[in-house]
């Protein structure tokens, strides 16, 4: 397929793209939190934001929709989420995928 060629992005490929970065954030949520937390998987959906006239650069955010649970320490477990993500784009960036045992050593 030839995403770049035209500077075009078929709506198909974004699809696919939103679907595996939400995948890797519900990953990242279920899997990097601890075990003993009751999570709610739908505080970790994420939206495409800041929309502007004129302006094809998405950005993406944690829905405003949570669905928060007494006790649940939503906000915490989102900044978690987001720091781990962050490095994994990092090395992503990088492509030292040797880095992903630092993260995960398992």
């Amino acid at each position: 397929m030839d995403c770049g060629r035209y500077n075009s992005l078929p709506i198909d490929v974004l699809i696919k793209i939103s679907q595996h970065l939400q995948d890797l954030i519900a990953n990242i949520a279920q899997y990097d939190l601890p075990a003993d937390d009751l999570l709610n998987l739908d505080n970790f959906k994420i939206e495409i934001v800041d929309l502007k006239k004129g302006s094809a650069v998405p950005a993406f955010a944690f829905s405003q929709r949570s669905g928060n649970r007494i006790g649940q320490d939503c906000a915490g477990h989102r900044a978690f989420v987001n720091e781990r993500f962050e490095k994994i784009a990092e090395i992503a960036n990088t492509g030292d995928y040797k880095r992903l045992v630092e993260l995960y050593p398992e």
